[in-house]
């Protein structure tokens, strides 16, 4: 496989579970057992929905893939993680849904 291929797949995987992360519905669940847990204002759910934050683990861990693909030497690992980490951060915006409404149903 080519490099650039290598690296655009590494990037675009951890862009899709950044945003898996933050906001995709399927872990709606999870994100509410935290709020619920540790308060809806507190660090932990600030985190999770944080592109900058997550993005930066998710591409430091991931970082192995495409170095081990390429044969690059161990230590490229954190500036590729953070060259990544730093796209999907600046990309982020493109894909939020702030501007989306959400209704609340009472129940009464």
């Amino acid at each position: 496989m080519s490099t650039v291929l290598i690296l655009t797949l590494y990037v675009l995987s951890v862009m899709r579970l950044t945003r898996l992360v933050n906001a995709d519905t399927i872990l709606d669940p999870v994100r509410i057992r935290l709020a619920r847990r540790f308060g809806p204002t507190s660090g932990v759910l600030e985190f999770v929905g944080c592109p900058w934050c997550v993005g930066f683990w998710i591409s430091l861990a991931g970082a192995a893939v495409p170095v081990l693909l390429l044969e690059w030497p161990w230590w490229s690992m954190l500036p590729l993680g953070l060259a990544a980490s730093q796209l999907i951060g600046m990309l982020a915006p493109l894909s939020s849904d702030e501007d989306i409404a959400i209704e609340t149903v009472n129940d009464d």
